[in-house]
Order: C-alpha cells, then sequence, then structure tokens
C-alpha cells in the first residue's frame, strides 16, 4: 500500500465537474407504504428491516442542508411510485406536496435535482397484479411518469429513468418477484418503459437530461451491456455509471458482491477510471455521470479493513488517493 505522503495530487476539476449526492427512496425514506420491497422486507427475504431507515421522509430539510454547506453541485432522490399512488387511479396529495417540498428545497439551495423515476420499488397493488411479469404494468408505470414529470418540468432536473436495470431484474429473480423464464420479458419492458419515458421527457421537459444508470460489474459488462444499454443507446443524453468494487489479481474480494456482502469487499478505487474510460472507448463523446459510488458497511459497524467514509483511500495499484465528497452522483 502507497502510504498518504507518496500520493500526487491531482490537476484542478473542470468547471463542468459536478459533485453530487444521492439517497433512494425506499432505502432512505423509512415508513414504507405497501409495495413489492416493503413485502421483501416484511418477510425477512432482504437482509434488513426498513423500519424508519434514516428518516429522509421527515429529515429532508436538513439533509439537503448538509449537502449544501458541502458545496454539492447535484442532489439526487427517487419519486417512490408506491407513495404517490397508493391505488389504482387514487393519487395521493399529501405525498405529492412532500416531493414539492424536496424539490423546493433542493432548488432553493442553488443545487440541482436529479430525480429518479423507479429505483427498484413498485406499488402493492402492482405486485398484486403480477408486477413485470404483467405486461400492464408497462402504462401504469408510465401514467406514474407523466404524472411525476409534469409535476416537475422547468426546475431543470437531470432525469433517471430506471436505477440499475440490469440488476433490478435480479432482484426481482432472486425476492421472487419474477420467476426466471419471466427475465427477459422485464428486460424488454424496462427497455420499451425506459425509450418511452425518454421521449415523453423530451415532450414535457424540453431541453432536459435523460438516462439510466447501469452498475458496473468487472468482467461481466460485456454480456450486461447488450441486455440494456446497448438497446437504449440512441436515448440517453448521458450514460450514468455506478462504480462500488473493482477485480483484479490482488483483489478478488468482489466475490462477496454475489452475496451483497459489500462491506466484505476491500475498495478498489483505480477501477473507476477503468470503468469510465470503458465508455468513453465504447461511446465517444457521450458525457458521463458516476451515478453512485461509495463504500457500504455492515449496518454502521466498524470495516475489518480499517477503512472510514472520511478517510482518503489509497490504492496499491494507483498513484493517488481517490475520495468522493459524497455517496453518490459525481460526474
Amino acid at each position: 500500500m502507497l502510504s498518504p505522503a507518496a500520493a500526487v495530487h491531482a490537476d484542478p476539476l473542470p468547471g463542468d465537474f459536478l459533485w453530487g449526492v444521492a439517497t433512494s427512496g425506499f432505502q432512505s425514506e423509512g415508513s414504507s407504504p405497501d409495495s413489492n420491497w416493503r413485502r421483501y422486507s416484511d418477510s425477512g427475504r432482504t437482509h434488513d428491516a426498513i423500519g424508519n431507515s434514516v428518516d429522509f421522509r421527515h429529515r429532508y430539510t436538513e439533509d439537503i442542508t448538509r449537502a449544501a454547506d458541502l458545496g454539492v453541485d447535484v442532489f439526487r432522490f427517487g419519486v417512490e411510485w408506491a407513495r404517490l399512488q397508493p391505488a389504482p387511479g387514487v393519487w395521493d396529495e399529501t405525498e405529492l406536496r412532500y416531493y414539492d417540498d424536496v424539490v423546493r428545497e433542493i432548488t432553493g439551495h442553488g443545487m440541482t435535482p436529479m430525480i429518479t423515476l423507479d429505483h427498484w420499488v413498485y406499488p402493492g397493488w402492482v405486485a398484486d397484479r403480477g408486477g413485470w411479469a404483467n405486461p400492464e404494468i408497462v402504462d401504469d408505470w408510465l401514467a406514474n411518469a407523466q404524472k411525476v414529470v409534469e409535476r416537475y418540468a422547468g426546475v431543470g432536473a437531470i432525469w433517471i429513468t430506471i436505477n440499475e436495470p440490469t440488476v433490478y431484474v435480479q432482484k426481482e429473480l432472486t425476492f421472487g418477484g419474477i420467476g426466471p423464464d419471466r427475465a427477459p420479458q422485464m428486460l424488454d419492458r424496462l427497455v420499451e418503459v425506459h425509450r418511452r419515458a425518454y421521449d415523453l421527457i423530451h415532450g414535457i421537459d424540453p431541453g432536459a437530461r435523460v438516462s439510466s444508470n447501469l452498475a458496473y460489474v468487472p468482467a461481466a459488462m460485456d454480456a450486461l451491456d447488450a441486455t440494456f444499454v446497448d438497446r437504449v443507446r440512441d436515448k440517453v443524453d448521458f450514460l450514468g455509471v455506478d462504480y462500488y468494487y473493482g477485480l483484479s489479481l490482488d483483489n478478488l474480494t468482489a466475490v462477496n458482491a454475489v452475496t451483497d456482502a459489500f462491506y466484505d469487499v476491500s475498495p478498489q478505487p483505480d477501477g473507476i477510471y477503468h470503468a469510465l474510460m470503458r465508455y468513453t472507448r465504447k461511446f465517444p463523446g457521450l458525457p458521463l455521470y458516476v451515478v453512485e459510488n461509495g463504500m457500504p458497511t455492515d449496518d454502521g459497524k466498524p470495516r475489518p479493513d480499517g477503512y472510514t467514509r472520511s478517510g482518503p483511500i489509497i490504492s496499491a495499484t494507483t498513484s493517488t488517493g481517490w475520495s468522493g465528497r459524497g455517496p453518490t452522483a459525481h460526474r
């Protein structure tokens, strides 16, 4: 390992570099309404009980203020379909006003909202109808998307249609939202809703930047790209890349990601360079946003390797340390 004294200082960041932080609805809001993920959590199929989480639902003003105090440019959050539409054709005005407040707080602090329409969560009534196995979900999903986009058009938002589509499918398979025979159909429907949502957003919110964000999985991206990003390349204004771990001969700990034990994966910060260069070569000229990156812990317990969120990470395979200012949404 290199010592901090051996690190080489990088050049100043360009003026159009965007620092950001991010949340996701189910993971951070708490007090979750009925949804596929609420059911997965309540049944014990996931590792964690969500409870109040970090209570972003009620503490968003102080969290957004803290982000602004860090000098953040972009604040990513999700608008939860399960909150907005608790029953078919029913819209919850209280929850809509809550998201109005979130957007107002973000823009009021001079930050750009990055709004995620689908972070793997859909209402319980959609689950009762079969979730992504039911072709009707496409029109139901787009009706919610239209409601959200119409409400927040004109605020300068960056839009994420679907969070990590390939992992979304994997999670639905793991927790029983779909059977193995339905995975190709779900991917087809995710491609369809993204393509249609891209056109919908540009029609309602002209000039907005729209994309999805992919999960970077070392050594698997050729196969994973073929299932989604290659099929929507003409419908993305930038490419969102989520980077959490690398893979090399001297760091095979990425295998722990298979069981969601990300806290046992040793950080490999230099890998973010290789991930971004891969897509720079594949999609020349397409802007790249690191929509997620970070360092997980096991329920906040100290990591065995001693790394902390506030400390710099020095890699044995690079001459510079890399530490993000926030957990996600860096460009």
